[in-house]
């Protein structure tokens, strides 16, 4: 099961009590189809919270004006309306945009792997931020939220401190909960 991240099966970090519980598609709390439960999350939370909140502020400090004509009310009402299968033909996203703009740009233009502005988080928590990640990822630490899987993260961050395998998304994602967590609840 999946139910925060693309990158790992969340029931190796997560108890499995919170995963039934609180599984943000769950049919039984959204109505319709997981993919467009994710879709209505990315529109009502993950957009306005996080993702255009970040471009208004670097497009105002640079003076900047951004649009966004793909987030017009009409267009994602339509586009909810489009069967599944078409919105993600053969588990290719944007199928449809792509196929538009095949009609005018070469296609090595916009068919690629996405590129994003990364930090360098391996460095960060291995080294510069060492202290605090053993600390927020301490046993004991990853007990008092009791949302965790203590056993596997330790593994993880075990793996990954030593370079066996390197997962710092989700060490990333998991020291900003507890560092989130243990200043507001502990």
């Amino acid at each position: 099961m999946n139910v925060i991240s693309n990158e790992i099966d969340t029931s190796l970090i997560l108890n499995e009590d919170l995963i039934n519980k609180y599984c943000l598609f769950n049919n039984e709390i959204y109505e319709g189809s997981k993919l467009n439960n994710m879709l209505r999350f990315d529109y009502l939370e993950y957009l306005p919270n996080d993702i255009l909140t970040k471009v208004d502020r670097a497009s105002m400090y640079f003076s900047l004006e951004t649009r966004t004509p793909f987030l017009e009310k009409n267009l994602i009402n339509y586009i909810s309306s489009i069967p599944n299968n078409i919105k993600l033909k053969n588990k290719k996203n944007k199928y449809i945009l792509k196929k538009i703009l095949g009609n005018y740009l070469p296609i090595e233009m916009f068919d690629r792997k996405k590129m994003g502005f990364g930090m360098p988080v391996t460095q960060m928590i291995n080294h510069d931020l060492k202290e605090w990640s053993e600390d927020l990822l301490s046993e004991y630490n990853l007990k008092k939220s009791g949302f965790f899987n203590v056993a596997n993260i330790l593994k993880i961050y075990k793996d990954h401190k030593s370079y066996k395998k390197v997962n710092p998304n989700i060490i990333w994602s998991i020291l900003n909960f507890q560092s989130w967590y243990l200043k507001n609840f502990n």
